[in-house]
């Protein structure tokens, strides 16, 4: 019997080493070599007899890149009757600074085992010199990606600050720009920096791509402003403002060179290729605020500043509130305005209430305002004073430390009503402070009118009201058929929506009139067949010239009122092409001219 359980067991060792022998663990990546801005695609496939329901993720280094996924997919297949599992793994990786890595090998642990894969040897090179020749300079500025040059010569991500020595609490404003000759898709965020050992605002996020036209070392760019913040430093010393990531696809397809227009330019067609450009670190340097000269009430303002103090009202009775108004504005970072008051001698000082409001002026400094508004209650009567305040800041355009003074405020209090009171009357709340002197009203003192009696039925008002219920729902009746109609009857609602949609476009061509260009030309045709489209019914894109005109003969129009819309169109279609021809007057005759062809054109069609 122990000899048969040996046996048995022995078996079931041999058995288990056979699975395990037929597990297989492999690494490959697509690429050995390749730049910060191209991705390297890592594959790691477990190969099974058995299910691989259940498998721990590999453990693998890759603090060295930027790692996208992974994506999962399994794969079964049956060979001369048996089945096989394959489980693959497949990684995003773009390397974060260039020389030469490994990677693994990566652990996978299963069924208690361990597997090793082989390691890979990678190389991240450095972008070659940005000599940008070639043809960005001519049509668009676009160009088709050329696999045999360099991917950073065409596409890059900038980054500038304003300012690379500033003081503690000093704005640095950072500008990250994408520039290109790229057909661009799919841009986003790969990597935002922390912005380590900074205060930061965000001044602006893209949401859309709106590039301009810039030249770089003498060729032609696309560039996309992507983020602007403003940095504030918390500590001196040599602080750096981290990289920003961002992907993006490109095209890799070449476009013909042997005809103008090709079928396999359409972008149906385009091979695009996934790229991660990455903006470089820029240092910035802290410098400490001075010793000297620094006032004694100074916590920490750094910018440009003024003080205004504001007392409402300056003569009242015991016990009346007195409103004290504060504000602090400018340039710089307004979290650091402390609260400037805490007691003043004669009052009782109740918490302020804080307001704040935000500006970025055009050259993207940040600042605004900060409001502080405290309610005084008056502890005796007399001869008050609300003392001067004082706001010490540092100007770091002057390197020097200022200071904001307001005049001292004289308040008159007077003994009032209150004066005898002897319960003490300063343990009010705001709300109650503020409700106070306005919560009593007189008597009235006209009892007679009171007690007149007049009947209801004999008021016009009475049955005016009694007219307006029924009125008002039969309105309402109305306005509800009309909206289902609209929901319900595309027609309809094109026909009610067509003279507003056309009124708001012709508008918009008046603004053009003085600028001139195809603009006008172009708005002032979209209102005219935009029109038509909403009246008949029709796809706007699909009325070209001839459409109309038979639209206009099907409806029955007048032939005088069809040619001057022929007319009309066709000094639009010239104006387009040729916007030079015409002065403004010429425009704004044009545009009376369209205004006066719908209007006829409303009353012959109804």
């Amino acid at each position: 019997m122990p000899s048969l359980l040996v046996a048995l067991l022995a078996a079931l060792v041999a058995t288990t080493q056979r699975a395990s022998a037929q597990i297989e663990f492999s690494a490959a990546v697509d690429r050995n070599r390749a730049s910060v801005a191209e991705a390297i695609n890592l594959t790691l496939t477990i190969s099974s007899p058995g299910s691989l329901d259940h498998v721990s993720a590999p453990e693998l280094d890759l603090s060295a890149f930027d790692v996208f996924g992974p994506s999962v997919s399994t794969r079964v297949n049956f060979i001369n009757g048996r089945s096989s599992f394959a489980r693959v793994l497949t990684y995003k990786l773009y390397g974060r600074q260039p020389g030469r890595y490994r990677i693994g090998p990566v652990r996978l642990s299963m069924g208690g085992e361990d597997y090793l894969t082989d390691v890979v040897p990678v190389e991240i090179v450095r972008a070659s010199p940005r000599s940008r020749g070639g043809e960005a300079g001519s049509g668009s500025g676009s160009a088709t990606v050329d696999p045999e040059s360099a991917l950073e010569d065409n596409l890059f991500l900038r980054a500038v600050t304003d300012h690379d020595t500033v003081f503690v609490g000093q704005q640095v404003t950072v500008d990250f720009d994408l520039c290109y000759r790229f057909s661009l898709r799919d841009v986003g965020f790969a990597e935002i920096p922390p912005f380590s050992g900074f205060w930061l605002k965000e001044l602006f996020v893209a949401q859309r791509l709106e590039p301009r036209r810039e030249t770089i070392d003498g060729v032609a760019f696309h560039v996309v402003p992507l983020r602007k913040v403003a940095l504030f430093p918390a500590a001196s010393g040599q602080l750096e403002v981290e990289p920003m990531a961002v992907s993006c696809s490109i095209s890799q397809g070449r476009r013909s060179r042997s005809s103008l227009f090709s079928l396999f330019d359409d972008p149906l067609f385009d091979r695009r290729q996934t790229v991660m450009v990455r903006s470089p670190a820029l240092p910035v340097t802290v410098l400490p605020l001075p010793e000297s000269g620094r006032p004694i009430d100074f916590n920490g303002v750094v910018g440009q500043f003024d003080l205004k103090v504001e007392v409402n009202p300056t003569s009242v009775d015991l016990g009346d509130p007195v409103t004290l108004r504060i504000s602090v504005f400018g340039l710089g970072n307004m979290q650091s305005a402390l609260t400037p008051v805490t007691d003043i001698d004669g009052f009782q000082v109740y918490d302020p209430q804080v307001s704040e409001e935000e500006e970025i002026g055009v050259a993207g400094n940040y600042g605004g305002r900060r409001n502080w508004e405290y309610i005084l209650i008056p502890e005796r009567s007399g001869e008050l004073s609300i003392p001067a305040l004082h706001l010490s800041y540092f100007d770091p355009l002057s390197r020097a430390y200022r200071q904001r003074n307001s005049k001292a405020i004289a308040i008159t209090v007077g003994r009032g009503e209150l004066a005898s009171v002897g319960d003490p009357i300063f343990d009010l709340t705001r709300s109650e402070i503020e409700e106070l002197g306005r919560d009593i009203r007189h008597i009235k003192p006209d009892v007679d009118a009171l007690e007149s009696i007049q009947f209801l039925h004999s008021s016009i008002t009475f049955w005016l009201l009694q007219l307006a219920f029924p009125c008002a729902y039969l309105a309402t009746l109305s306005y509800r058929r009309h909206q289902l109609r609209l929901s319900g009857d595309l027609a309809y609602a094109r026909r009610r929506r067509a003279r507003p949609k056309t009124e708001r476009r012709l508008q918009a061509a008046a603004e053009q009139v003085a600028a001139g260009g195809g603009e006008f030309y172009g708005t002032l045709m979209e209102a005219l067949v935009g029109y038509l489209a909403d009246r008949f019914n029709q796809s706007a894109p699909s009325l070209l010239r001839s459409r109309c005109q038979q639209l206009l003969e099907e409806r029955e129009v007048g032939e005088t009122l069809r040619e001057r819309f022929d007319t009309i169109v066709e000094e639009c279609e010239r104006g387009r092409f040729a916007p030079g021809f015409a002065t403004p007057v010429e425009r704004q005759r044009l545009l009376e001219q369209s205004r006066k062809f719908l209007v006829d054109l409303q009353e012959e069609v109804g």
